[in-house]
């Protein structure tokens, strides 16, 4: 402990955190949406197990969703994936990262502009 008698339950680490692990800055819709053969791919940023689900930002390059499913049997990604189809009205499916928080979702029959236009009014 400081002479304080209080200090961060993670030290000085939170301060000097590795470059690699910053915050890369502010991206845009353009930035997360890529063209694929069955329409756009979105890169996504998953957090599960959280209150609420909903789409809240950017993070680094991609689309940062919070899920109140929790990461167990594929239920965290079927809750991202109803949220981004009721949000972009269009099937969504998942295309890579099962396992992982960052993911790529295939939208389907969905042009790149269209995608971009509906995450603009979704996010501020």
């Amino acid at each position: 402990m400081s002479e304080s008698g209080s200090r961060s339950r993670f030290g000085s680490l939170a301060k000097s955190a590795p470059a690699a692990f910053a915050y890369r800055g502010v991206v845009s819709a353009s930035q997360v949406v890529r063209n694929h053969p069955d329409g756009s791919t979105l890169t996504v940023w998953v957090v599960p197990g959280a209150r609420r689900t909903e789409i809240v930002g950017y993070y680094g390059d991609a689309l940062r969703i919070r899920v109140a499913a929790p990461p167990e049997k594929g239920l965290a990604n079927k809750a991202v994936a109803q949220l981004l189809g009721d949000a972009l009205r269009a099937k969504v499916r998942l295309a890579s990262g099962a396992t992982s928080r960052r993911k790529r979702f295939v939208v389907v029959a969905q042009d790149t502009e269209s995608v971009v236009a509906a995450l603009e009014r979704l996010v501020d």
